[in-house]
Protein backbone atom coordinates (compact mmCIF):
# COMPACT_ATOMS: atom_id res chain seq x y z
CA UNK A 1 0.00 0.00 0.00
CA UNK A 2 1.44 3.27 -0.91
CA UNK A 3 0.22 6.79 -0.75
CA UNK A 4 0.10 10.52 -2.80
CA UNK A 5 -0.59 13.30 -0.62
CA UNK A 6 -1.01 15.06 -3.65
CA UNK A 7 -4.10 13.60 -4.29
CA UNK A 8 -3.89 10.91 -6.53
CA UNK A 9 -3.69 6.95 -7.13
CA UNK A 10 -1.33 5.03 -5.53
CA UNK A 11 2.57 6.12 -6.42
CA UNK A 12 5.85 4.78 -5.41
CA UNK A 13 6.49 8.53 -3.24
CA UNK A 14 9.99 10.81 -4.44
CA UNK A 15 10.99 13.96 -2.38
CA UNK A 16 13.48 14.68 -5.10
CA UNK A 17 12.87 17.47 -7.34
CA UNK A 18 11.87 17.11 -11.11
CA UNK A 19 15.04 17.89 -13.42
CA UNK A 20 12.81 17.76 -16.29
CA UNK A 21 10.68 21.00 -15.71
CA UNK A 22 11.08 21.88 -19.70
CA UNK A 23 9.63 18.48 -20.84
CA UNK A 24 6.51 18.76 -17.69
CA UNK A 25 6.09 22.29 -19.19
CA UNK A 26 5.60 20.91 -22.75
CA UNK A 27 2.80 19.33 -21.54
CA UNK A 28 1.02 22.10 -20.85
CA UNK A 29 1.77 24.59 -23.56
CA UNK A 30 -1.10 27.13 -23.13
CA UNK A 31 0.09 27.92 -19.53
CA UNK A 32 2.69 29.48 -17.86
CA UNK A 33 4.86 27.03 -15.63
CA UNK A 34 6.72 28.73 -13.10
CA UNK A 35 8.02 25.41 -10.85
CA UNK A 36 8.21 21.65 -11.42
CA UNK A 37 8.22 19.20 -8.13
CA UNK A 38 8.28 15.34 -9.19
CA UNK A 39 5.76 14.32 -6.31
CA UNK A 40 5.53 10.26 -6.86
CA UNK A 41 6.15 7.49 -9.74
CA UNK A 42 2.61 5.94 -11.37
CA UNK A 43 2.03 2.32 -9.60
CA UNK A 44 4.14 -0.13 -11.78
CA UNK A 45 5.72 2.71 -13.45
CA UNK A 46 2.99 3.47 -15.51
CA UNK A 47 4.46 7.57 -15.37
CA UNK A 48 4.59 10.59 -12.81
CA UNK A 49 2.94 12.79 -10.52
CA UNK A 50 3.97 16.29 -10.53
CA UNK A 51 3.61 19.52 -8.26
CA UNK A 52 3.31 22.43 -10.72
CA UNK A 53 3.22 26.18 -9.95
CA UNK A 54 1.07 28.07 -12.40
CA UNK A 55 1.79 31.61 -13.35
CA UNK A 56 -1.20 33.55 -13.41
CA UNK A 57 -2.03 37.20 -13.80
CA UNK A 58 -3.56 37.01 -10.42
CA UNK A 59 -1.26 34.96 -8.62
CA UNK A 60 0.33 31.77 -9.05
CA UNK A 61 -1.58 28.59 -8.85
CA UNK A 62 -0.48 25.14 -7.41
CA UNK A 63 -1.68 22.15 -9.40
CA UNK A 64 -1.44 18.68 -9.38
CA UNK A 65 -0.37 17.23 -12.85
CA UNK A 66 -0.16 13.09 -13.89
CA UNK A 67 1.22 11.91 -16.69
CA UNK A 68 0.46 9.00 -17.75
CA UNK A 69 2.43 6.88 -19.94
CA UNK A 70 2.71 2.99 -19.47
CA UNK A 71 5.57 1.00 -20.30
CA UNK A 72 5.69 -0.84 -23.81
CA UNK A 73 4.38 -4.74 -23.43
CA UNK A 74 4.46 -7.06 -26.19
CA UNK A 75 1.84 -9.05 -24.45
CA UNK A 76 -0.57 -7.07 -22.68
CA UNK A 77 -2.05 -8.82 -19.62
CA UNK A 78 -5.34 -8.53 -17.81
CA UNK A 79 -3.43 -6.66 -15.01
CA UNK A 80 -2.04 -3.89 -17.51
CA UNK A 81 -5.47 -3.38 -19.75
CA UNK A 82 -7.64 -2.60 -16.12
CA UNK A 83 -4.75 -0.18 -15.34
CA UNK A 84 -5.60 1.45 -18.65
CA UNK A 85 -8.86 0.96 -17.47
CA UNK A 86 -8.91 2.77 -14.79
CA UNK A 87 -7.12 6.00 -15.58
CA UNK A 88 -10.29 6.24 -17.97
CA UNK A 89 -12.80 5.58 -15.86
CA UNK A 90 -10.64 8.54 -12.94
CA UNK A 91 -11.18 11.09 -16.03
CA UNK A 92 -14.45 10.09 -16.65
CA UNK A 93 -15.57 10.82 -12.99
CA UNK A 94 -13.89 14.24 -12.96
CA UNK A 95 -15.40 15.04 -16.27
CA UNK A 96 -19.05 14.13 -15.71
CA UNK A 97 -19.08 12.78 -12.22
CA UNK A 98 -17.15 15.68 -10.18
CA UNK A 99 -18.97 19.03 -11.27
CA UNK A 100 -22.58 17.51 -9.86
CA UNK A 101 -21.12 16.79 -6.53
CA UNK A 102 -21.99 19.52 -4.17
CA UNK A 103 -19.63 22.20 -2.34
CA UNK A 104 -19.41 19.76 1.02
CA UNK A 105 -18.35 17.28 -0.96
CA UNK A 106 -14.68 18.29 -1.79
CA UNK A 107 -12.87 16.86 -4.39
CA UNK A 108 -10.37 17.91 -6.70
CA UNK A 109 -10.96 20.42 -10.01
CA UNK A 110 -9.79 18.64 -13.23
CA UNK A 111 -8.46 21.19 -15.43
CA UNK A 112 -8.18 20.92 -19.40
CA UNK A 113 -5.29 19.35 -21.24
CA UNK A 114 -4.22 18.79 -24.91
CA UNK A 115 -1.37 16.39 -24.68
CA UNK A 116 -2.62 12.83 -24.22
CA UNK A 117 -2.57 10.57 -21.17
CA UNK A 118 -2.85 14.11 -18.74
CA UNK A 119 -4.81 14.94 -16.25
CA UNK A 120 -4.28 18.06 -14.72
CA UNK A 121 -5.90 19.15 -11.11
CA UNK A 122 -6.05 21.66 -7.84
CA UNK A 123 -3.58 20.82 -5.45
CA UNK A 124 -5.80 20.41 -2.56
CA UNK A 125 -2.79 19.92 -0.07
CA UNK A 126 -2.97 23.40 1.34
CA UNK A 127 -6.31 23.76 2.08
CA UNK A 128 -6.42 19.84 3.28
CA UNK A 129 -2.82 19.76 5.20
CA UNK A 130 -3.30 16.51 6.74
CA UNK A 131 -2.62 12.63 6.30
CA UNK A 132 -3.52 9.75 7.82
CA UNK A 133 -2.02 6.45 7.95
CA UNK A 134 -3.58 2.97 7.20
CA UNK A 135 -5.30 1.58 10.10
CA UNK A 136 -5.13 4.71 12.12
CA UNK A 137 -8.20 6.99 11.75
CA UNK A 138 -9.70 7.88 15.08
CA UNK A 139 -13.32 7.96 16.11
CA UNK A 140 -13.65 11.70 14.28
CA UNK A 141 -12.00 11.28 11.45
CA UNK A 142 -13.94 7.92 10.47
CA UNK A 143 -17.21 9.86 11.35
CA UNK A 144 -15.85 12.60 9.05
CA UNK A 145 -15.31 10.34 6.04
CA UNK A 146 -18.16 8.47 6.87
CA UNK A 147 -20.31 11.76 6.28
CA UNK A 148 -18.54 12.38 3.01
CA UNK A 149 -19.62 8.75 1.70
CA UNK A 150 -22.97 9.35 2.68
CA UNK A 151 -23.14 12.98 0.79
CA UNK A 152 -21.62 11.53 -2.26
CA UNK A 153 -23.68 8.04 -2.15
CA UNK A 154 -27.17 10.32 -1.75
CA UNK A 155 -25.83 12.78 -4.86
CA UNK A 156 -25.68 9.73 -7.19
CA UNK A 157 -27.79 7.28 -5.89
CA UNK A 158 -29.49 5.15 -8.24
CA UNK A 159 -26.76 5.61 -10.58
CA UNK A 160 -26.47 2.35 -12.93
CA UNK A 161 -24.03 2.01 -16.23
CA UNK A 162 -23.16 5.42 -16.04
CA UNK A 163 -19.43 4.80 -15.65
CA UNK A 164 -17.49 2.50 -18.19
CA UNK A 165 -17.68 -1.24 -17.96
CA UNK A 166 -16.35 -3.15 -16.05
CA UNK A 167 -14.79 -1.47 -13.71
CA UNK A 168 -17.50 -0.94 -10.25
CA UNK A 169 -15.16 -1.29 -7.01
CA UNK A 170 -11.43 -2.69 -7.32
CA UNK A 171 -13.10 -6.13 -5.05
CA UNK A 172 -15.24 -7.13 -7.96
CA UNK A 173 -15.44 -10.81 -8.34
CA UNK A 174 -15.82 -10.68 -11.64
CA UNK A 175 -12.88 -8.28 -12.79
CA UNK A 176 -10.37 -10.44 -10.14
CA UNK A 177 -10.71 -13.98 -11.62
CA UNK A 178 -6.98 -14.84 -11.18
CA UNK A 179 -6.81 -13.49 -7.25
CA UNK A 180 -9.88 -15.88 -7.04
CA UNK A 181 -7.93 -18.77 -8.38
CA UNK A 182 -5.36 -18.45 -5.84
CA UNK A 183 -8.03 -18.80 -2.40
CA UNK A 184 -7.38 -22.50 -1.30
CA UNK A 185 -10.41 -24.70 0.36
CA UNK A 186 -8.26 -25.53 3.02
CA UNK A 187 -6.61 -21.73 3.03
CA UNK A 188 -7.27 -18.67 5.37
CA UNK A 189 -10.54 -17.05 3.94
CA UNK A 190 -11.13 -20.67 1.68
CA UNK A 191 -14.90 -20.39 3.79
CA UNK A 192 -16.52 -18.00 1.38
CA UNK A 193 -15.83 -20.03 -1.71
CA UNK A 194 -19.23 -21.88 -1.79
CA UNK A 195 -20.70 -18.83 -1.32
CA UNK A 196 -18.69 -16.17 -4.22
CA UNK A 197 -21.36 -16.85 -6.81
CA UNK A 198 -24.30 -16.69 -4.75
CA UNK A 199 -22.83 -13.39 -3.33
CA UNK A 200 -22.12 -11.80 -6.60
CA UNK A 201 -25.78 -12.37 -7.62
CA UNK A 202 -27.05 -10.36 -4.65
CA UNK A 203 -24.67 -7.91 -4.97
CA UNK A 204 -25.78 -7.33 -8.47
CA UNK A 205 -29.31 -7.20 -7.73
CA UNK A 206 -28.15 -4.58 -5.10
CA UNK A 207 -27.03 -2.42 -8.60
CA UNK A 208 -30.16 -2.91 -10.35
CA UNK A 209 -32.43 -2.65 -7.75
CA UNK A 210 -32.07 0.95 -6.98
CA UNK A 211 -30.54 0.38 -3.74
CA UNK A 212 -27.24 1.70 -4.96
CA UNK A 213 -25.41 3.97 -6.18
CA UNK A 214 -21.70 5.80 -7.34
CA UNK A 215 -18.87 4.11 -5.31
CA UNK A 216 -15.69 5.48 -4.75
CA UNK A 217 -14.18 2.02 -4.82
CA UNK A 218 -10.93 1.95 -3.18
CA UNK A 219 -11.94 3.77 -0.33
CA UNK A 220 -9.01 4.20 2.46
CA UNK A 221 -7.27 6.75 4.56
CA UNK A 222 -4.27 7.10 1.88
CA UNK A 223 -7.37 8.63 -0.42
CA UNK A 224 -8.16 10.98 2.45
CA UNK A 225 -7.30 14.09 3.55
CA UNK A 226 -8.15 15.87 6.30
CA UNK A 227 -8.59 20.30 6.59
CA UNK A 228 -7.69 21.91 10.18
CA UNK A 229 -11.42 22.89 10.44
CA UNK A 230 -13.05 19.64 10.56
CA UNK A 231 -13.53 18.85 6.72
CA UNK A 232 -12.33 16.35 4.28
CA UNK A 233 -11.25 15.79 0.44
CA UNK A 234 -11.48 12.01 -1.06
CA UNK A 235 -9.08 11.47 -4.10
CA UNK A 236 -8.07 8.67 -6.58
CA UNK A 237 -11.09 7.92 -8.55
CA UNK A 238 -9.75 4.89 -11.16
CA UNK A 239 -12.44 2.40 -9.22
CA UNK A 240 -15.23 4.36 -9.06
CA UNK A 241 -18.66 2.47 -10.38
CA UNK A 242 -22.03 1.68 -9.49
CA UNK A 243 -22.93 -0.91 -6.35
CA UNK A 244 -24.14 -0.89 -2.95
CA UNK A 245 -23.04 1.67 -0.90
CA UNK A 246 -21.99 -0.96 1.25
CA UNK A 247 -18.98 -1.70 -0.13
CA UNK A 248 -17.48 1.58 0.46
CA UNK A 249 -18.37 1.86 3.74
CA UNK A 250 -17.14 -1.80 4.49
CA UNK A 251 -13.98 -1.16 2.61
CA UNK A 252 -13.04 1.96 5.09
CA UNK A 253 -13.35 -0.07 8.00
CA UNK A 254 -11.52 -2.50 6.86
CA UNK A 255 -8.97 -1.33 5.77
CA UNK A 256 -8.26 1.84 7.70
CA UNK A 257 -9.75 2.39 10.93
CA UNK A 258 -7.79 1.72 14.56
CA UNK A 259 -8.99 -1.87 15.31
CA UNK A 260 -10.53 -0.75 18.43
CA UNK A 261 -13.20 1.20 17.22
CA UNK A 262 -14.50 -2.00 15.38
CA UNK A 263 -15.19 -4.13 18.93
CA UNK A 264 -18.09 -4.14 21.75
CA UNK A 265 -20.76 -1.68 19.45
CA UNK A 266 -18.56 0.42 18.00
CA UNK A 267 -19.07 -1.41 14.44
CA UNK A 268 -22.78 -1.35 14.83
CA UNK A 269 -22.60 2.65 15.88
CA UNK A 270 -20.29 3.20 13.04
CA UNK A 271 -22.60 1.36 10.47
CA UNK A 272 -25.73 3.56 12.42
CA UNK A 273 -23.93 6.63 12.04
CA UNK A 274 -23.11 6.46 8.00
CA UNK A 275 -26.56 4.85 7.26
CA UNK A 276 -28.46 7.86 9.40
CA UNK A 277 -26.15 10.38 7.65
CA UNK A 278 -27.47 8.40 4.38
CA UNK A 279 -30.74 8.96 5.12
CA UNK A 280 -30.62 12.36 6.01
CA UNK A 281 -29.49 13.17 2.51
CA UNK A 282 -31.33 11.20 -0.06
CA UNK A 283 -34.59 12.30 -1.23
CA UNK A 284 -37.47 11.89 0.25
CA UNK A 285 -38.91 9.66 -2.42
CA UNK A 286 -36.34 7.22 -1.52
CA UNK A 287 -37.10 4.66 0.97
CA UNK A 288 -33.77 2.46 2.29
CA UNK A 289 -34.41 0.90 5.41
CA UNK A 290 -31.91 -0.13 8.00
CA UNK A 291 -32.12 -4.47 7.02
CA UNK A 292 -31.72 -3.38 3.63
CA UNK A 293 -28.44 -1.79 4.54
CA UNK A 294 -27.55 -4.33 7.05
CA UNK A 295 -27.78 -7.21 4.53
CA UNK A 296 -25.59 -5.22 2.32
CA UNK A 297 -23.08 -4.82 4.90
CA UNK A 298 -22.93 -8.87 5.69
CA UNK A 299 -22.25 -9.61 1.77
CA UNK A 300 -19.78 -6.77 1.40
CA UNK A 301 -18.15 -8.26 4.31
CA UNK A 302 -17.98 -12.11 2.88
CA UNK A 303 -16.90 -10.46 -0.26
CA UNK A 304 -14.16 -8.41 0.67
CA UNK A 305 -13.25 -11.58 2.74
CA UNK A 306 -12.76 -13.10 -0.51
CA UNK A 307 -10.88 -10.44 -1.71
CA UNK A 308 -8.27 -10.66 0.53
CA UNK A 309 -8.15 -14.16 0.45
CA UNK A 310 -7.21 -14.12 -3.45
CA UNK A 311 -4.77 -10.80 -2.77
CA UNK A 312 -3.55 -11.03 0.72
CA UNK A 313 -4.67 -10.29 3.99
CA UNK A 314 -3.71 -7.03 5.56
CA UNK A 315 -5.81 -3.81 7.58
CA UNK A 316 -8.09 -4.74 9.83
CA UNK A 317 -7.81 -8.67 8.81
CA UNK A 318 -9.01 -10.35 11.95
CA UNK A 319 -12.16 -8.74 12.42
CA UNK A 320 -12.75 -9.53 8.56
CA UNK A 321 -12.64 -12.88 9.14
CA UNK A 322 -14.37 -13.18 12.50
CA UNK A 323 -17.18 -11.43 10.80
CA UNK A 324 -17.55 -13.32 7.83
CA UNK A 325 -17.10 -16.49 9.46
CA UNK A 326 -20.25 -15.46 11.81
CA UNK A 327 -21.79 -14.26 8.63
CA UNK A 328 -21.01 -17.44 6.97
CA UNK A 329 -22.09 -19.90 9.76
CA UNK A 330 -25.61 -17.82 9.61
CA UNK A 331 -25.98 -18.58 6.03
CA UNK A 332 -25.36 -22.43 6.68
CA UNK A 333 -27.59 -22.51 9.43
CA UNK A 334 -30.47 -20.71 8.13
CA UNK A 335 -29.98 -20.33 4.48
CA UNK A 336 -29.08 -17.40 2.23
CA UNK A 337 -32.10 -16.61 0.90
CA UNK A 338 -33.74 -16.65 4.57
CA UNK A 339 -31.66 -13.92 5.35
CA UNK A 340 -32.34 -10.92 2.72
Amino acid sequence: MNRDHAGLDTPEMSPRRACVDLDVAALLPSLDVADCAHVAALWSSYGHIYRVTIRKEDGDVSMILKHIYPPHSEHASLSHARKLLSYSVERYFYDHFAPRLPATVAVAKRHPTSAPGTLLLDDLSPTFPRSVDDGNLDLDDTRTALLWLASFHATFWGEQGSIPPPVAGMSTSDDHNHELAQVKEDGEGGFVLPWVEKINEALSTERKSGRSSLLHGDVKSENIIFAPDGRVAFYDFQYVGSGSPAVDVVCLLAKSVQVGLLEGEGESELLRFYFDALSRNLPDRVHYPWKAFARAVDLAIVDWCRFMAGWGFWGNDRWVLRRARGIVKGWNDGGFDAAA
